[in-house]
């Protein structure tokens, strides 16, 4: 018997799984699935080829506001694992070391690149996120990708775009 699948398709997740349960609005991006067995998830949808470690731009922020845009929150659907990679150097330590005038420069995934192909260092955390486990993070600010390496089953992830309220989140009772 296989898994027992919780969303049978996009409309399912859309319609029924509000992850925060309103304390925030949120906007489902999508759904992606990766199989097992690779480095990194996110694909070039012009190339078909996977671009590792990047940051994310779906608010264009410039380089003094990029700490500001919205969280994005993935929720592991299953059936198998999958991991997060975090980078140890956000992007605007990183375009700080590239540019000499980084307050004119739109912070984009090329700058990881070009830091390190220069040599700087950029070392990887990698958080294992079980079938219900999920995440929120500024991924327009931390370099940052999924990955299936060394699992054998594949896994669907369901990602939102929020900005979660200035003040502290209710405790519900």
């Amino acid at each position: 018997m296989g898994p027992r699948l919780l969303f049978h398709t996009f409309d399912d997740i859309r319609d029924r799984c509000d992850p925060l349960d309103g304390r925030w609005p949120t906007t489902l991006l999508g759904c992606a699935a990766s199989p097992g067995h690779w480095a990194t998830t996110t694909e070039d949808s012009a190339t078909g080829r996977r671009i590792g470690l990047h940051v994310d731009n779906f608010d264009r922020l410039p380089y003094a506001r990029r700490h500001q845009g919205r969280r994005r929150l993935c929720l592991n659907l299953g059936p198998g694992p999958r991991y997060l990679l975090i980078g140890d150097r956000d992007i605007q330590q990183i375009c700080r070391t590239l540019h000499a005038d980084p307050d004119r420069h739109h912070p984009h995934t090329e700058d990881i690149r070009r830091y390190v192909t220069a040599g700087h260092p950029l070392r990887c955390l990698r958080i294992r996120l079980d079938p219900g486990d999920g995440y929120i993070a500024p991924t327009e600010f931390l370099a940052h990708d999924g990955s299936t390496a060394g699992i054998d089953q594949p896994s669907v992830a369901a990602f939102w775009l929020g900005q979660p309220p200035i003040a502290s989140w209710p405790v519900r009772t």
